[in-house]
């Protein structure tokens, strides 16, 4: 089973109306079954409760006049997708006893303002989509929620959306958002016959199958389908364990500047943090992701890795070490720290009498601080 999130802190980013459009069109795709998750059901709680996926919740006409996703989905004739209870069961066990149930996708709708059920949201989600319209607020909104999503290790893509029309591509938008992560190719221009099908109760694809902003919805599933089985570990056990695994290791702190080389071709970059099972890193032209590259570490040697994770110039990077390699770098890093923590006591006298290094003519060491 997989989660996509939906996430912005600017109210009208669109993302409740693109939840339920992703939602339905995996439906219809014969993706399922689907599990809406309204983060916020208090804004469309006129008309009855909203009920569990296995229920059968109350229909009645859509009172909310912001258009909340619980009074959209009560007001629909479709069966799919199902509208689930937010509440005490949306937990990990949760979503997995609705894996064992046969759920095949859970879409949330998060509210903006609300940090707790956001981050709930984020932490359970395989794929976080932030919808951004390309103006200054959103754009810096979107980069700052970035840090949160990172935080919980949780992969995540900018989908631009509501743009002027479809020759006003958003250069701009784009490349401020791609120094921070992935940006969806699909770019979605301002039509009003998606607030107008959330209105209804339907979907655009619903109403017109042939329609412009069908075959968006048709490609932006496409894509969300494909991106998140590239990105999301196939159950989240595969997903703490891989944190388990990164957090084997203690970090360091290792401002230090470096190259890596990808097929022959040598990349400069910076070190922002190392330990024994791997580093990261900031770099101008990033590798892409799963490729092999050989690591060049100023006073620590080089080494084989693979970036496991990708967010605009900053790269996490899986140390290919065996053993006895990483039993070595843990040894270096340990005299390094030792070395700078003397160097602090006695104002660079037991620098000078450090284990001895590569010689580097009269450059001094890098400085490393335990993180």
């Amino acid at each position: 089973m997989r989660v996509l999130a939906f996430v912005s802190e600017m109210p009208g980013s669109g993302k409740t109306v693109l939840a339920g459009h992703v939602a339905a069109q995996a439906a219809a795709e014969g993706i399922g079954p689907v599990v809406l998750l309204d983060g916020d059901p208090e804004r469309g709680s006129a008309g009855g409760s909203a009920g569990g996926p296995a229920g059968s919740p109350a229909r009645g006409p859509a009172r909310d006049p912001e258009g909340g996703l619980s009074a959209w989905w009560r007001s629909r004739e479709a069966a799919n997708p199902i509208l689930g209870a937010w509440d005490d069961s949306v937990t990990a066990e949760g979503l997995a006893r609705l894996a064992a149930a046969g759920v095949a996708l859970v879409v949330i709708d998060t509210p903006s303002g609300r940090s707790a059920v956001v981050r709930q949201a984020i932490a359970l989600a395989n794929l976080v989509v932030l919808p951004t319209r390309p103006n200054s607020k959103d754009l810096e909104a979107a980069s700052a929620v970035v840090d949160r999503i990172e935080a919980l290790r949780t992969p995540f893509v900018f989908l631009i959306n509501q743009c002027g029309g479809e020759e006003d591509f958003p250069t701009a938008a784009v490349m401020a958002l791609a120094q921070h992560g992935t940006v969806c190719p699909v770019i979605l221009p301002r039509r009003g016959d998606l607030a107008a099908s959330q209105a209804e109760g339907r979907t655009v694809m619903e109403i017109d199958p042939d329609s412009a902003s069908s075959e968006d919805m048709a490609r932006l599933w496409d894509y969300l389908s494909s991106h998140i089985a590239k990105v999301a570990p196939t159950t989240r056990e595969d997903r703490r364990g891989a944190s388990r695994d990164r957090r084997r290791f203690p970090r360091h702190r290792y401002d230090q500047i470096a190259t890596f080389t990808v097929a022959g071709m040598v990349f400069p970059c910076r070190i922002d943090d190392i330990s024994a099972g791997g580093v990261s890193i900031l770099a101008p032209s990033p590798p892409v992701r799963g490729v092999e590259l050989v690591l060049h570490v100023p006073y620590l040697g080089e080494f084989r890795a693979q970036p496991v994770h990708i967010a605009g110039e900053r790269v996490g990077l899986k140390l290919l070490c065996d053993a006895e390699a990483q039993s070595e770098l843990v040894s270096r890093l340990s005299a390094l720290l030792r070395s700078d923590r003397g160097t602090q006591a006695s104002a660079g006298e037991a620098g000078a009498a450090a284990a001895p290094r590569p010689d580097t003519g009269n450059a001094d060491p890098p400085r490393a601080a335990s993180a």
